[in-house]
């Protein structure tokens, strides 16, 4: 690896990027994001939840003792998938807490790569 000079210290390129990203993290809003703990992203939290418990009944049911569901819960199977689908796209959007410098990462390009890239810790 190369080693570069900084205050006197001796610095990897990994340690560098790794700096860099984290002069990256925003104090300030940049781009369209949401707040884990704001009130509207709670509710929407809670809602998926709701929706997934109601998933992991009625899935096992419709399987087990129908051949697919009744026409009238036919649509709330569409609007369930529906709300993962919308889900899976917001989780784009929303920022988190860097683990390092405690800071809240609002930056897009960051929360898409943890998103897609990095394993949760």
């Amino acid at each position: 690896m190369i080693e570069i000079e900084q205050n006197g210290s001796a610095m990897t390129e990994k340690d560098k990027r790794e700096e860099e990203r984290r002069m990256r993290v925003t104090e300030g809003s940049r781009g369209f994001f949401f707040y884990p703990r704001s009130r509207w992203y709670r509710a929407w939290d809670k809602f998926i939840l709701l929706w997934a418990v109601y998933s992991s009944i009625g899935t096992p049911i419709e399987f087990g003792f129908f051949r697919g569901w009744p026409k009238y819960l036919y649509l709330l199977d569409i609007l369930s998938q529906t709300a993962f689908f919308i889900d899976i796209f917001i989780q784009f959007f929303v920022a988190y807490r860097d683990i390092d410098t405690e800071k809240m990462i609002t930056d897009q390009n960051l929360i898409t790569r943890r998103f897609l890239v990095e394993k949760k810790k």
